[in-house]
């Protein structure tokens, strides 16, 4: 009965730490905007001029996102989120115009993947 106690007690243990050892920022790439970044060009076979106009439109969406989540911290939550999918709705929108079309099919594609994947279905979530 000890030991049953014993091997019970190390493998709880063991889960409480790989859990904490999880990246934060969640997703499929535990909030590195390089291994995003890197992710896309393969799936989407994106060229060097498509990689700078992503990266520099994906720093600038981080940054409205950190405003927004700093501003909100005491405001209404689903004010927060609906204004979190409109911005979302802009990053595409500016994706849109960088990437052929086919190329954009298979973002949107893979974002609704994403989303169901991590976070359930959600509203917005760009031009379809």
């Amino acid at each position: 009965m000890k030991k049953i106690l014993l091997v019970s007690f190390m493998f709880m243990f063991a889960l409480m730490i790989s859990a904490q050892d999880r990246p934060r920022g969640g997703g499929r790439f535990g909030g590195d905007p390089a291994a995003r970044l890197e992710q896309l060009k393969k799936d989407l076979g994106l060229n060097e001029k498509q990689v700078e106009s992503i990266k520099t439109i994906d720093e600038n969406f981080m940054k409205k996102m950190q405003a927004q989540r700093e501003q909100g911290q005491d405001g209404d939550r689903e004010a927060r989120m609906q204004q979190m999918r409109k911005m979302s709705e802009e990053r595409n929108a500016e994706y849109k115009k960088i990437l052929t079309e086919e190329q954009y099919k298979k973002f949107i594609e893979q974002e609704e993947q994403r989303r169901q994947q991590f976070g359930g279905p959600r509203n917005g979530g760009g031009d379809r």
